[in-house]
């Protein structure tokens, strides 16, 4: 099926995290209580080991959200690394992060480093970057 897909991303939080965006869905849409949220990750643990994480061996961008180490009480404003694997093109990021006159590495930031292994690029966003920062690099 993984042949069936151009790009194939996979969001890896930290498992804390994930477990707290689970709870607030299913207790705010799905009538579950805490416990019973928590009861359920705990059952389907095996299986998101042995299904779910080895899926990461095969994703062209692995995407980790994590709270900035000063979150200032804003449980929405979160950074994100971005694993950029040299599987399929990637835009020329350097260019544009390195360019003067903008601002960009004071929130984005681009770096080499390795996964599972082998050599990846690594985006750096993080959650306190500006809409004229992100609009920078959207364009």
């Amino acid at each position: 099926m993984r042949d069936s897909y151009d790009v194939k991303t996979y969001l890896a939080p930290p498992e804390s995290l994930r477990a707290t965006w689970k709870i607030k869905r299913d207790t705010r849409k799905r009538g579950y209580n805490e416990e019973q949220v928590m009861e359920q990750l705990r059952q389907r643990e095996p299986d998101s080991e042995a299904f779910i994480r080895p899926q990461r061996e095969w994703a062209d961008m692995v995407v980790s959200f994590y709270p900035p180490e000063e979150n200032l009480g804003n449980d929405l404003l979160l950074n994100v690394n971005l694993i950029l694997r040299p599987t399929i093109p990637h835009p020329e990021l350097s260019r544009i992060l390195n360019a003067q006159g903008n601002h960009l590495g004071e929130a984005i930031r681009l770096g080499l480093s390795r996964d599972m292994g082998k050599p990846v690029d690594i985006l750096e966003i993080d959650g306190h970057a500006t809409m004229e920062q992100v609009r920078e690099l959207e364009k």
